[in-house]
């Protein structure tokens, strides 16, 4: 699935003076692997739960999405950043939107930056999402 979705979306990470932005694409592949297959009935609200914990757990040293490659570590991380975003987007817009209206404006664009996504989210909500306002991404 993870490889499907890029192939879907097409959506491949800038390179910019502030750092390489592989990290959206990487971590949203991976969250659809999973988040399809919870939406299509293919796996339980525990399975989906362990996932993002499996994530969390592997994820959790990382300091920095904005990395030369995306390692599977950051990769992990950025699943669970993804995960926590569209919450917030789902919560802030009282359920109207998701992840989902990011990722088809990322789709728009194809090679995208941080800038981009921050761009996005607030475009869904009305304002800038505190997600995005991490150390992860500085």
């Amino acid at each position: 699935m993870h490889e499907l979705t890029h192939m879907i979306t097409r959506i491949r990470g800038a390179k910019t003076d502030a750092g390489n932005d592989d990290w959206i694409a990487e971590g949203l592949a991976e969250f659809y692997s999973f988040e399809l297959l919870y939406r299509s009935g293919g796996i339980t609200d525990e399975r989906r739960a362990k996932i993002i914990a499996n994530q969390k757990r592997w994820g959790r040293k990382v300091t920095h999405l904005r990395k030369r490659n995306s390692t599977g570590r950051i990769t992990a991380r950025a699943v669970v950043l993804m995960e926590a975003l569209d919450q917030e987007i789902r919560q802030k817009s009282q359920g109207k939107y998701t992840i989902d209206n990011v990722t088809r404006d990322l789709m728009k664009k194809r090679k995208v930056d941080l800038n981009d996504l921050q761009q996005s989210a607030e475009r869904w909500i009305g304002a800038p999402a505190s997600t995005l306002q991490t150390k992860l991404l500085k």
